[in-house]
């Protein structure tokens, strides 16, 4: 089962252990999380992202290739 909390990502802790926001800076992640607050509040998160609500699994790791 997925964890379909995107409100989880509005908590710093969360953040601080997703490694996308490593790689962001601190005025683009306010900005992302600026608008994920506001998607959320009117709706257009759930709407959007529907099809996430209903999946049983999502793979969205990362993979490594290595070649020779």
């Amino acid at each position: 089962m997925i964890d379909a909390r995107a409100e989880a990502l509005l908590e710093p802790v969360v953040r601080a252990n997703t490694s996308v926001f490593a790689l962001m800076g601190e005025a683009e992640e306010a900005a992302l999380v600026a608008r994920l607050a506001a998607d959320l509040e009117s709706g257009d998160w759930a709407e959007r992202d529907a099809d996430i609500l209903a999946l049983d699994a999502l793979d969205v790791g990362c993979r490594i290739l290595v070649a020779w």
